[in-house]
């Protein structure tokens, strides 16, 4: 969770000298850069929600719109359309286990 916040800080200092006023490119840099090191690990522990991870998300989605803080997040993620990140994730650690089922039984 630490690490997913320093991507946080590092991709919000990037996108306001690179692409101020774009915000898809923004959101492309928050999926692409600070999404992937959050999801590290998450066919392992895909089954659990992080309430802190959802949090970042939010929290980075308010920034690039400019949204007060006390903006309540589930308005923020029905406005924008926005999953939560376990379902995505969920998804994820299913098509692993899948994958991992379907193995050969030589292999173990």
């Amino acid at each position: 969770m630490r690490k997913g916040r320093l991507a946080v800080n590092k991709v919000w200092g990037l996108g306001e000298r690179i692409c101020k006023e774009d915000i898809n490119r923004r959101w492309m840099l928050f999926r692409y850069l600070v999404e992937s090191v959050m999801a590290y690990g998450v066919e392992i522990w895909g089954w659990e929600e992080k309430k802190e991870l959802e949090k970042i998300m939010l929290d980075y989605a308010r920034w690039i719109f400019k949204l007060d803080f006390c903006t309540p997040r589930y308005i923020v993620t029905r406005e924008l359309g926005i999953d939560k990140l376990k379902i995505r994730w969920g998804l994820r650690a299913r098509r692993y286990e899948e994958k991992i089922k379907e193995m050969e039984e030589s292999r173990w």
